[in-house]
């Protein structure tokens, strides 16, 4: 599949697609789940080698009930090598809940709850760099910064650094000609 094209097992209502060769992705693709059938969600076969090329979107349709922590779906017969790359859209699958991104693992995309409580932020310093840190249990979260010179104290000018998402900690390069830099979570 090329780059922006959509792969879509169940075009309007949830399917399979069976390949039987080798697939590789560079484009999006589409899935659809309703929990109150069987089967759940649709499922990509794929019998050769199958790849992710690019850096399209997951983008996940839910047809039923509410998704709940514990819930995992199985989008693909076996795992999709750089499956990590593939954005996932909604970012969430609900308030208190996480994606957990297991397609590179096993063909699979789970729900976990995270929690919504705020919490603390910890940083430590280590050879010329800031480690800000925070709760596993806070997953999902978006660490959010903002740089201003000395004379200015906090603004409205935040910026998202998204490989907060995935992670509980960001190690950032101290640079000496910054004024202030401020640092904050935020959820979603």
């Amino acid at each position: 599949m090329q780059s922006g094209g959509t792969l879509s097992s169940g075009t309007t209502s949830i399917g399979t697609l069976t390949i039987n060769n080798n697939l590789t992705l560079a484009g999006n693709v589409v899935v659809e789940i309703n929990k109150s059938l069987s089967p759940s969600n649709d499922l990509v076969a794929v019998s050769g080698a199958l790849t992710n090329a690019g850096n399209g979107v997951l983008t996940v349709t839910n047809f039923g009930p509410a998704f709940a922590a514990g819930n995992s779906f199985k989008l693909f017969s076996k795992p999709l090598s750089n499956g990590g790359a593939l954005s996932l859209s909604p970012a969430t699958p609900g308030w208190g809940l996480l994606w957990v991104n297991n397609l590179a693992v096993n063909g699979t995309l789970g729900v976990v709850a995270v929690a919504t409580n705020p919490t603390n932020l910890t940083a430590s310093f280590s050879n010329g760099n800031l480690l800000v840190s925070w709760p596993a249990d806070h997953l999902g979260w978006t660490l959010q910064a903002q740089t201003n010179p000395w004379t200015v104290g906090l603004g409205t000018n935040w910026v998202s650094l998204t490989d907060s998402l995935t992670a509980n900690m960001i190690v950032a390069p101290i640079n000496p000609t910054n004024g202030t830099v401020f640092y904050r979570l935020k959820y979603p």
